[in-house]
């Protein structure tokens, strides 16, 4: 106090001015600012909340446009004949079978044999597997290699088997390039149809 008493009345003014605006200051400081930094704070999670929003619209209002694509790639999924429907087993697997012998037939081969092999149950589809036999040189493996990939419905091949053919050291004439091919082929039929 006595280094105010020695003050004159406008220089006490003077300190008691400053003395509230520090006061103010300090009182701002430590009650004002906590309160904008968490207004700060929660001015951005609101900006990242409505940033989820309009990504959770754009969501919801693409759904209609997102089932109708999956509508059209379900129609063209059917139109492109990939698998057997409403056909029993055995007209899909007679039906197979002549696939084949008319693909070995296109590629200029010679078949031996066709065996229907045990039907096996994957998920949503039957597969039927067709053991095949033919004799044919590489140019007949490659087209009917080509043929099956082009094929519709789908054939594929689950195992291939190429053995050239033996020749004795007596025979003189040999077949160049012969091979005993063996395939086995599978198709599916869609489960649900009519057996």
């Amino acid at each position: 106090m006595m280094m105010v008493d020695n003050l004159t009345n406008k220089q006490q003014r003077y300190l008691a001015i400053e003395l509230l605006i520090l006061l103010v200051l300090l009182v701002l400081w430590l009650f004002v600012s906590p309160l904008w930094n968490m207004h700060v704070s929660h001015a951005e999670q609101a900006l990242d909340l409505r940033f989820q929003l309009a990504k959770y619209e754009q969501a919801i209002n693409s759904k209609t446009h997102i089932a109708g694509n999956k509508s059209s790639l379900q129609e063209s999924l059917k139109d492109a004949t990939l698998f057997h429907e409403n056909i029993a087993h055995g007209v899909v697997a007679a039906k197979v079978q002549n696939t084949i012998r008319e693909m070995v037939e296109k590629s200029q081969g010679t078949l031996v044999s066709t065996q229907v092999l045990p039907e096996k149950k994957e998920q949503q589809f039957t597969r039927l597997v067709i053991n095949v036999r033919l004799t044919g040189d590489d140019l007949v493996l490659h087209q009917l290699l080509f043929e099956l990939e082009m094929a519709r419905p789908i054939l594929t091949i689950e195992k291939l088997t190429v053995s050239s053919r033996r020749r004795s050291r007596r025979q003189k004439t040999h077949v160049n390039g012969v091979h005993n091919i063996t395939l086995e082929i599978a198709s599916y039929v869609i489960r649900g149809t009519t057996e």
